[in-house]
């Protein structure tokens, strides 16, 4: 389901097309989401992607993640810095 989201991936990110309705973390009464599915978006890497930012639960966009500890630790400067 995950992997249909996928609308750009390099070796550093991959940015997801999050419909409405679908939470990026869970929390009360929350079982799916996209952190809890990140190990399918791992694509042969050693670890699984990295939340960066978060998108509300009931607003549709484009998500990114890292996928390594480099590129999370710069994309979450740039957002912090935003």
């Amino acid at each position: 389901y995950i992997q249909s989201m996928v609308i750009y991936k390099d070796e550093n990110i991959i940015a997801l097309n999050k419909p409405s309705g679908l939470a990026v973390q869970g929390g009360t009464n929350t079982t799916r989401h996209v952190d809890g599915m990140l190990e399918a978006l791992c694509f042969g890497a050693q670890e699984k992607p990295k939340l960066v930012h978060r998108i509300d639960k009931d607003t549709s966009g484009i998500l990114i993640l890292a996928r390594n500890r480099k590129s999370a630790d710069m994309l979450t400067k740039a957002f912090r810095e935003l």
